[in-house]
């Protein structure tokens, strides 16, 4: 289950170092027409969450607490990235969403040393959740300012699947009636589930990608009209 749990973190750490790169190349034109930095941020912490993900199967459970704090600062990122295709980003608006994030490290460490297999689900996907609807909201307000164009419509749909497997997960979690000690012994359902929001998590991170690159084109376009 490790060498198998190893493979799949290191694979998503391919892919995602592959769209990281590309969303750096988003920065090198001119300062008007960057996006926001929360974008960059959102694929660093994708990035170090892979790597974190292996490293606590061999290096200490705590490296458990990083690597669900990182996945989420990814999806705060991406929240913070949504919003600033509307609006530009203050101060405010970070601090508050670092601290939160704060507040999250402190939770999962603390359901990390005394509490089971089941609290550690269903708190995960809770913040999951409150971070994923946030993000919707942020792409369903960018689709009535900008319109309803595929990348938007698209990153939504991925979006609603992702939170239909959370709640499925936490709701089959919910329902064992011997719950496992650890994440490697749980059962295939809840494997399977975790595994395919998972791969939702790199489907919303790439259509993210792909929308900032349709608004530097868009962006280009008006400039050269």
């Amino acid at each position: 289950m490790t060498f198998g749990h190893d493979i799949i973190y290191l694979i998503l750490n391919v892919i995602i170092l592959g769209m990281t790169v590309q969303a750096k190349s988003l920065y090198e034109g001119q300062r008007d027409f960057r996006p926001s930095r929360a974008l960059m941020m959102t694929f660093l912490a994708a990035n170090l969450s892979a790597v974190t993900g292996v490293l606590f199967v061999w290096a200490g459970s705590f490296f458990l607490t990083l690597t669900n704090t990182l996945m989420l600062a990814s999806g705060c990122c991406a929240a913070l990235t949504a919003r600033s295709w509307r609006v530009p980003l203050t101060p405010e608006m970070v601090r508050r969403s670092t601290a939160f994030m704060l507040c999250v490290m402190v939770t999962f460490e603390v359901f990390r040393l005394n509490g089971n297999y089941v609290q550690r689900v269903v708190i995960y996907c809770v913040f999951s959740t409150m971070l994923l609807s946030w993000l919707l909201y942020e792409v369903w307000q960018a689709q009535r300012q900008k319109g309803n164009t595929f990348q938007l419509k698209f990153l939504a749909f991925v979006m609603l699947i992702s939170l239909s497997l959370r709640m499925a997960r936490m709701t089959v979690v919910l329902m064992l009636e011997v719950p496992p000690e650890s994440l490697f012994q749980e059962g295939m359902l809840p494997a399977i589930l975790r595994l395919v929001s998972l791969s939702m998590d790199v489907l919303i991170l790439s259509s993210l990608l792909g929308y900032s690159i349709h608004e530097l084109a868009q962006k280009n376009r008006l400039i050269q009209e």
